[in-house]
């Protein structure tokens, strides 16, 4: 039972939290166990914070549809040997020959990968795979958790393996940013609601008092809430941007 997420649409989706209209960026299933990302690290300044080396793209280990992958992944700082060419680093093999040290202080950044012609709210990040031209989108910082979100549905056709879907019905969130358990990533619940209308639930509290059955999925997805009942919610600037310790 595939979920309707697709990684090249980058329009944002509509939801509902607490009765309050959500936008988020929807992509693809995702693991919740990090992946890597290596960034090239010209120094440190005197608050400890890593000044990147200009010139150098990032270095992605793992691209959706292959083992490791995750939107969520760990930061690595690296420092690379003297005499390095600007952006010549072009894959983890590539790192480890020519790092002096690699630094992972357990900073977490929320980085789906998309296509590099990608525009949307988040910067699109031109990267390394391999020796291959990629990109990301920088979601900023993310917590290692993930939020929950509810589809109401007609009900699950078991003969064939398939859900009877709602037309026009929204994810429904549990948690919105600020909320302690929330994180860009969320594993999907299917809320049986037979012949309710589309949208009339518009609450987790809703679901649980009207919906007769409740599936937990295995799936997790890219679901990052961008804008609630109106007002945007900007990501959480990483260690390496100036507005770094606020929101931007």
């Amino acid at each position: 039972m595939a979920v309707n997420w697709h990684e090249r649409d980058r329009d944002l989706a509509e939801g509902w939290w607490e009765g309050k209209p959500v936008r988020f960026l929807a992509g693809s299933p995702t693991a919740l166990a990090p992946a890597g990302l290596y960034l090239a690290v010209e120094r440190w300044d005197a608050e400890g914070r890593p000044k990147l080396l200009p010139g150098q793209r990032p270095v992605l280990d793992a691209l959706p549809g292959r083992p490791g992958y995750s939107a969520l992944r760990f930061i690595h700082y690296y420092e690379p040997e003297p005499g390095t060419p600007p952006d010549a680093i072009r894959s983890v093999t590539d790192v480890f020959e020519r790092a002096r040290r690699i630094h992972t202080p357990g900073h977490i950044i929320h980085a789906p990968v998309v296509p590099p012609s990608t525009r949307t709210l988040l910067p699109t990040v031109p990267a390394w795979h391999e020796g291959n031209e990629a990109a990301f989108l920088d979601g900023g910082l993310s917590p290692l958790c993930a939020n929950r979100i509810y589809l109401c549905i007609r009900d699950i056709d078991r003969k064939r393996n398939r859900i009877l879907y709602i037309p026009e019905q929204r994810w429904i969130f549990e948690w919105t940013p600020g909320d302690a358990a929330y994180g860009p990533v969320a594993r999907v619940h299917y809320a049986v609601c037979g012949d309710e209308p589309a949208n009339s639930i518009r609450s987790v509290a809703e679901v649980y008092r009207k919906c007769r059955a409740l599936h937990a999925s295995r799936t997790f997805v890219t679901a990052a809430v961008l804008e609630v009942d109106g007002k945007p919610v900007p990501p959480v600037a990483p260690p390496w941007s100036r507005t770094a310790g606020r929101r931007s």
